[in-house]
């Protein structure tokens, strides 16, 4: 065996070792972003109201994706409201309208 192939058994044991680690990695971080998702929610959920709880709840079952959106916008919205005040369902659709992304709108022709 010559040097180059040494050299290139010894580059795909790296690249091996490199792809078997880089799993853990992503796994880690996901479990992270997970818990902090969490933890924002259960702090979220302390400041809603019982409708806009179930608006929440309903909106987390069908869209995921839209209900982290949503814990984003509330979170900041929470910052400016007086510590005992509770967040209403209808402000609950308002946030979730400005969140909304607009619809396309098609033109048949014949």
């Amino acid at each position: 065996m010559n040097d180059l192939d040494k050299l290139k058994q010894e580059k795909l044991k790296e690249l091996q070792q490199n792809l078997n680690q880089q799993p853990q990695e992503n796994i880690q971080q996901e479990t992270q972003i997970q818990d902090q998702i969490n933890q924002l929610e259960i702090l979220i959920k302390k400041y809603l109201t019982r409708d806009a709880l179930l608006r929440y709840g309903n909106i987390k079952t069908a869209s995921p994706e839209k209900a982290i959106q949503t814990l984003t916008v509330l979170a900041q919205l929470i910052q400016f409201k007086k510590e005992n005040e509770k967040i209403s369902d209808q402000e609950l659709k308002e946030v979730l309208i400005k969140i909304q992304e607009p619809k396309k709108e098609f033109n048949i022709r014949k």
